[in-house]
């Protein structure tokens, strides 16, 4: 009876830790509409858009006029009918209902890591560390609050884990199956992942059962279950046009795609293979390792491009590597102590290192730094799990240390918080967007002969994803040279350009001089204004009678 009672009081204990959770997660991702009334992150535009077009035609193809048409957008299509079955239940459009539908897929994120990191510390403090650990860590709320393939494919991730653990029951099997076989239409790259994750886990299945000599069902299982999604994702993405899924496509590429994550996971079964662990923890060298490499980054060592963040860029650095470092110690743990489960996190590590090696391998040009780069939120996971068993390790043996390390926990993830969404103010690249600049492509679109639009890149991409115009991107180093416009084009700019600047990357921030600003104003015919004060938006077009009298000012007098 009484232990009975105690597993009541234990259940009560996890579903008020959930409820709490799951609040705290949905309101930290529904948190961007304070800031505007479209969805965070300028790549939610182009999903809610597609949704639309399904709502409208009642069809997944794209339409040849479509900006997104040829593009690997049309062969991910499982969140554009989300959105869409969404805004037709609820009766709003997809703009509307999308940083809602974010928020919730974001509890169902962050309640897969609360099972799955209660399973592999063995304690609901491990659950509960891991999960707040990823409601407040800046890197993985950029990743989950924006409405993009990225947040919902990290979804199915999380989620094909927890029923990969539970894989006993059959039931379990077939969600791991579906789920394995729906990635490679959620999102390239989390496919990828995924599916790397999970072929590691198989093949070190088969390399415990041949050095061991054992033969369960269980392993052809496991194989079939990776085997056939990988397959059919070969299958799918080979009959899609090149440019659609770039970056992976060419045979050469391929072969070093598939050496690096061989290369890595011939590391990894040799490190579980090890009965003999190290004693001590390698968690500071690793935590001072990673820290040196985003220094190096930052000045421009590794990587040809110009950073567009502060100093302030160091906090967000500090904090990663403190948390990094302390999962590392926790997967060291689960090496030694959670044996059903350390193959797990190795393949959380193996998998997002496999593809950043692939990067590295073409070379560190900048369409490697964006695979490096995009590819690194996936370690996320494994800071979560190996955090969450480090902390509950910490307080069954060493409780000083935990008190501190719990504080410094909270703290790094608290001066990580910020960096989610005032991406603009400390790391110099803005990812929200306004009504106004939305409402000056749609005056464009209705009034322009040409569809052609000059601003920087983030405006243009907004105008190209709403209204299908044009976007030359040009106009911030025009503008900063003082080069002569066209008088046939449409072009925006933004007050903050000269106050603030403006990322153009890999070329850094652009700074507009302020008389080159006024001059070109005072020598154009303006069609809109809209935004605040501080931070105005004005369309116009170049006027050779307004720069004619700007450069001669003393014929008029």
């Amino acid at each position: 009876m009484v232990r009975g009672n105690r597993f009541h009081r234990n259940g009560l204990t996890a579903v008020k830790c959930f409820l709490v959770l799951s609040i705290a997660a949905f309101m930290t991702r529904i948190l961007p509409l304070s800031m505007s009334q479209y969805s965070f992150n300028n790549d939610s535009l182009t999903e809610c858009e597609f949704a639309l077009k399904i709502l409208n035609s009642g069809h997944l193809g794209s339409p040849s006029d479509a900006p997104w048409y040829g593009t690997h957008t049309g062969s991910t299509p499982i969140l554009h009918m989300l959105l869409a079955f969404t805004s037709s239940v609820l009766g709003v459009s997809p703009f509307q209902c999308a940083q809602f539908l974010g928020a919730i897929v974001a509890v169902l994120t962050i309640g897969c890591l609360f099972l799955l990191g209660r399973f592999v510390s063995g304690s609901l403090r491990g659950g509960v560390a891991a999960s707040f650990a990823a409601i407040f860590m800046g890197t993985f709320v950029f990743t989950t609050g924006s409405v993009w393939g990225e947040m919902l494919g990290i979804c199915f991730l999380v989620f094909a884990f927890l029923a990969f653990v539970l894989r006993v029951h059959p039931a379990f099997r077939v969600l791991v199956f579906s789920v394995l076989m729906l990635m490679p239409l959620v999102d390239r790259l989390v496919a990828i992942v995924a599916l790397f994750a999970f072929a590691y886990l198989v093949a070190w299945s088969w390399v415990f059962a041949l050095s061991n000599g054992t033969s369960k069902r269980r392993y052809l299982e496991d194989l079939v279950t990776v085997a056939v999604p990988i397959i059919w994702a070969v299958i799918l993405y080979s009959s899609i046009e090149p440019n659609q899924v770039s970056g992976v496509t060419s045979g050469v590429k391929m072969m070093l795609l598939g050496a690096s994550f061989v290369l890595v996971s011939i590391v990894a079964v040799r490190i579980l293979s090890i009965q003999n662990h190290f004693r001590g923890t390698l968690a500071p060298i690793v935590g001072v390792s990673l820290f040196a490499i985003i220094t190096l980054d930052y000045m421009g060592y590794l990587f040809s491009y110009t950073p567009t963040v502060s100093d302030v860029y160091f906090l967000l650095a500090a904090s990663s590597t403190f948390l990094f470092g302390l999962a590392w110690y926790g997967a060291e743990v689960i090496l030694e102590t959670r044996q059903s489960y350390r193959a797990i996190q190795v393949a959380l590590i193996v998998s997002p290192l496999s593809v950043m090696g692939f990067g590295i391998l073409n070379g560190f040009s900048l369409p490697s730094h964006q695979i490096v780069y995009r590819t690194f939120d996936f370690i996320d996971i494994f800071i979560f799990l190996g955090l969450g068993t480090a902390i509950v390790w910490l307080y069954n043996r060493h409780r000083r240390a935990y008190h501190v390390v719990g504080f410094l926990t909270i703290v790094c993830l608290l001066v990580s918080f910020p960096f989610a969404y005032e991406s603009e103010s400390l790391l110099g690249v803005r990812h929200d967007t306004q009504g106004y600049e939305i409402d000056s492509a749609a005056w464009i679109s209705e009034h322009a002969d040409s569809p052609l639009l000059f601003s920087d890149e983030r405006v243009g991409y907004i105008a190209e994803s709403t209204y299908g115009l044009l976007r030359h991107a040009s106009l911030p180093a025009d503008l900063k040279r003082n080069v002569t416009l066209s008088d046939k084009i449409y072009c925006l700019v933004e007050d903050n350009w000269v106050s603030q600047g403006v990322n153009v990357f890999p070329y850094g921030k652009v700074k507009i001089p302020e008389n080159n600003y006024t001059w070109i104003l005072e020598s154009a015919n303006v069609f809109y204004i809209g935004g605040p004060e501080n931070d105005r938006a004005i369309m116009f077009m170049i006027s050779p009678w307004g720069a004619f009298v700007v450069y001669n000012p003393g014929v008029w007098q």
